[in-house]
């Protein structure tokens, strides 16, 4: 159902005209089924009108949404509801369904806009965490190859500097910071290629 709510038809991106004329083939063709059913469905005018609605409000817009509540019950009044081929409403009772349907078909329309335009700014915050973390994770390889390059030069420039100097208590030295150097070069290596948590 989620494809469905990100406008992968591209049916949000249609003119008005357009997406007014699809409601009302929409809602046609939802009275030609209800009327079809009618012998199954006898006691349930509204019944099939409200997937239409929804339909019309995640393809399109809430203005369709709310197109197709009006066009639902002037067909369901027209159609459906004694007496039929009038919409002159007779009894009170048909009167409060009708209301009732309006009244619950009109905030459903709404609500799946706003659940759209919910989803929308979720998939726009996700999108956005991703390249940032993606980002991070390029900005952290490169810190890493830097420190690895750096740190390889202070150790060849530490045994450079070894192999020049004559004082064999310098030499030591020297040898020793850039051995140290190369353990933790090692350490470094290893740290990074661990996937999981790491315990030092």
């Amino acid at each position: 159902m989620h494809w469905l709510f990100t406008n992968r038809f591209g049916t949000r991106d249609w003119p008005r005209w357009a997406h007014f004329a699809a409601t009302t083939g929409i809602i046609a063709a939802t009275a030609l089924i209800k009327l079809w059913l009618t012998p199954i469905l006898s006691g349930q005018p509204f019944l099939l009108f409200y997937p239409a609605i929804v339909l019309c409000a995640v393809l399109f817009d809430h203005r369709s949404g709310v197109l197709a509540v009006v066009l639902s019950a002037l067909a369901a009044t027209l159609l459906l509801l004694p007496p039929i081929g009038s919409l002159r409403v007779e009894s009170s009772e048909v009167a409060l369904a009708l209301s009732l349907f309006v009244l619950v078909g009109l905030p459903t329309a709404i609500l799946v806009e706003e659940l759209q335009k919910a989803l929308r700014r979720a998939t726009a915050a996700n999108t956005k965490l991703a390249a940032a973390e993606e980002e991070k994770d390029l900005l952290l390889r490169e810190a890493t190859h830097r420190f690895r390059n750096d740190l390889s030069m202070i150790i060849a420039l530490l045994r450079m500097q070894e192999r020049t100097v004559e004082d064999p208590k310098a030499r030591s030295a020297l040898k020793a910071s850039s051995d140290r150097l190369a353990v933790m070069g090692r350490v470094h290596e290893r740290l990074r290629r661990t996937d999981g948590p790491v315990a030092v």
